[in-house]
């Protein structure tokens, strides 16, 4: 199973096609997030953080981070140590996802006593998932065939988990395609999460296999004797370790760090109430209550602090569906507004799992076993009713945590099944077996498409443009520059922060929103500037806002004749141009100056060397420029020619579109303009979502209308 995790760990992050950089399946969404966060370790804004410093959002400038960021900055620390930035993500994911179902077996094994159980347990999380897999070969009667498994439509088309054909979809992630992949934090904290399940369970079982106790009274007399001595010690040694591996888990994830929490209370309440109702002697009682504070006391004393520290830096409560809240009363039938009832949306999401493992409880062999059942069932409950971060399938990272000890429980379930049929007549061996194998293969069949289907999707996510763009701004930018966008884009890519780890002023909405960041405010402050309004001045400055990047598909949105006035543009690639605020812009040193003999229209305000504002109040529709300009045309019509040249293409500009880059003009020395490492390769992606065949043609590419999901622009 390594193999298969370093294989599809190898497709998943960065892999090199051509001049493209690839990533698989979800990775695309996520893998931008979490590259913010390792490349400002390396070059960025936290690159020279303290153990007593703040670190720093970079999506959102001058935010404190309020992120579990570990997992990062080892990938941070390998890259600096010298691992490429493809393999310091490969290396680490590979090694700890081996071990995550290692220890899931291990586990299973022990709760179970059974290595069937064990190995049953592996696909039954891997491949966790309801009935959408059956939705589709419904729509797809040859779905079984090559051709079809392999077809983009398949590929590019619904994960048959989360979204099933025909735009429906099923409250549920994929494991490996929506979480243990995009979602690096789980790299570490499901594997501690199991771990804590595993020295539990090994210190409530050691105490009482040990010792062959069978009442209160052998209890008692055990005290007295040298193996219950030895069975204390190694439990209290087992529950202060179990709490420290807890401990860890908020570094990591708070999210497991509550459902590991909600199972280990109430295992302990209930061994409480077992306990007390006996009537224990003061050594017994004295014994389970040493065991359980020495547990809570490390757990909670180091634990606590790093989990209110990242999942109540924005909390807020609250009700009702789609609501803002981190944590609120909202179950997730409602939530996912179908007007299903719960039994549905599970069975949709889940298949047979849920009632498979509610009926467990009544084929576990032990009080311990339905105390661990008990713990699971309270927190897939608390995860159905209650949310946890604004965005509802986010609770899906919590009941994970639940699968790990469910799975344990349906393996048993499934295993006690094919040991009663051992017990009937042969005749009705077989049919009854296939039964049983037709149950399992409904629990793991959906999710064994969605894995599939993780093997064969990737797509460009960075090229060498962007690497060589964002090596220009490590080496020519300080590392505490504030950058500034389109803010308008959804895209959840910007090269800025995620390969070169400066900060930018808005970033992506859905990692807005998921932290509980309100950006509303400082987008209509930053409006100002993309529409060229007069408040755009001061903007800039109370942003704090060094350089404007503007992509070659969002020169349209800028109003690139006040950005013209405004700042310099010190770099282009073709891609992306950079424009460095003026100083006295970014210092006040610029005051907005009335310039009367430009009259009160754009012909007479420009013609007197003025920048004319329609918008403003009339006493400053026409001032002063913060400095003279030269515009020089480089005579050229094209981008490629123009580019090609050396000059800067502005397409949109009032005056000519092709520009000799300022520092030409003004016969200074600029700096160097950034190199395109390796040629793009002909018939590759030359183009963004949604573009036309206009701006392709602009850009020197060529319009190939092709196939859904191929690029329809491609370079020559």
């Amino acid at each position: 199973m390594g193999l298969w995790w370093i294989y599809m760990n190898h497709i998943h992050f960065l892999l090199r096609r051509g001049n493209e950089h690839l990533c698989g399946g979800s990775v695309y969404a996520d893998l931008p997030f979490h590259l913010n966060l390792a490349t400002s370790f390396i070059y960025g804004c936290n690159k020279d953080a303290t153990i007593t410093s703040s670190l720093l959002s970079l999506f959102f400038a001058g935010e404190a981070l309020a992120y579990p960021f570990m997992p990062d900055f080892y990938v941070g620390a390998l890259t600096a140590a010298g691992f490429s930035l493809r393999y310091a993500l490969v290396v680490p994911g590979s090694i700890l996802l081996t071990a995550m179902f290692a220890l899931l077996y291990h586990f299973t094994y022990r709760f179970t006593q059974s290595s069937l159980c064990g190995l049953l347990s592996i696909p039954l999380t891997l491949f966790a998932g309801g009935i959408g897999g059956y939705y589709y070969i419904q729509k797809q009667p040859d779905w079984w065939t090559w051709s079809v498994l392999t077809s983009t439509e398949f590929t590019h088309g619904p994960d048959h988990v989360l979204y099933w054909v025909d735009r429906r979809s099923a409250f549920w992630f994929s494991l490996p395609a929506h979480i243990l992949f995009p979602q690096r934090t789980v790299h570490h904290a499901y594997p501690l999460a199991i771990t804590v399940f595993l020295l539990i369970w090994t210190a409530l079982e050691a105490k009482v296999e040990s010792a062959k106790l069978k009442s209160n009274d052998d209890v008692d007399n055990a005290l007295h004797t040298k193996v219950t001595l030895y069975t204390t010690q190694q439990s209290l040694a087992l529950f202060a370790f179990a709490g420290f591996v807890t401990a860890l888990i908020p570094l990591m994830q708070p999210h497991s760090f509550i459902s590991v929490g909600i199972v280990i209370l109430v295992v302990a309440i209930l061994q409480t109430i077992e306990i007390l109702i006996g009537k224990p002697s003061r050594q017994v009682f004295g014994l389970h209550v040493l065991r359980w504070a020495t547990y809570g006391l490390v757990s909670f004393a180091l634990g606590l602090p790093q989990f209110f520290k990242y999942f109540f830096h924005r909390v807020t409560f609250g009700s009702g569906s789609r609501g803002t809240a981190f944590v609120r009363y909202n179950p997730a039938w409602i939530e996912e507004g179908k007007g299903e009832s719960p039994a549905t949306m599970w069975f949709r999401a889940l298949g047979l799992m849920v009632p498979i493992f509610l009926f467990s409880m009544f084929l576990l062999p032990s009080k311990l076993h339905r105390y661990f059942h008990a713990g699971l069932t309270v927190l897939f409950v608390v995860c159905s009713v209650i949310m946890f971060q604004p965005w509802h399938l986010d609770n899906t990272k919590l009941f994970y945590v639940w699968v790990f000890g469910a799975t344990a429980c349906v393996a048993w379930a499934i295993s006690s099944a094919l040991r009663a049929i051992n017990r009937i007549p042969f005749i009705l061996r077989i049919p009854l077996r296939v039964l049983v194998g037709a149950v399992f293969i409904s629990l793991i069949f959906s999710g064994a498409l969605a894995c599939w289907r993780e093997m064969l999707n990737n797509a460009k996510t960075y090229d060498d443009t962007d690497f060589d763009f964002a090596n220009w701004l490590v080496e020519n930018t300080p590392a505490d520059a504030i950058f500034m966008g389109d803010i308008t884009k959804s895209s959840h890519i910007s090269v800025e922060s995620s390969l070169a780890g400066r900060q930018i002023a808005v970033g992506f909405p859905g990692w807005l929103s998921s932290h509980g960041i309100s950006s509303h405010s400082r987008k209509q402050s930053l409006m100002h500037v993309m529409k060229g309004n007069i408040q755009g001045i001061s903007s800039l400055r109370e942003q704090n806002i060094s350089y404007v990047v503007v992509e070659g598909w969002a020169h349209d949105k800028f109003d690139l004749e006040f950005l013209h006035e405004i700042s310099d543009p010190v770099a282009t690639n073709g891609k992306f141009t950079v424009f460095k605020v003026l100083d006295e812009i970014r210092n006040g040193g610029f005051k907005i100056t009335a310039c009367p003999e430009g009259g009160q229209n754009k012909k007479s305000c420009w013609s007197a060397g003025c920048l004319y504002f329609p918008n403003a109040a009339q006493s400053q529709q026409c001032i002063r420029k913060p400095r003279e300009r030269q515009v020089a045309d480089c005579h050229v019509s094209s981008a490629a020619e123009c580019r090609q040249n050396g000059c800067l293409w502005y397409e949109g500009f009032a005056g000519p579109w092709c520009h000799q880059p300022r520092w030409q003009v003004a016969g200074e020395q600029g700096p160097e303009k950034i190199k395109q490492l390796t040629p793009p390769i002909p018939g590759s992606d030359c183009g963004w979502e949604n573009m036309n065949e206009r701006s392709c043609v602009a850009r020197g590419c060529l319009w190939r209308p092709a196939p859904p999901y191929m690029p329809w622009c491609v370079f020559p």
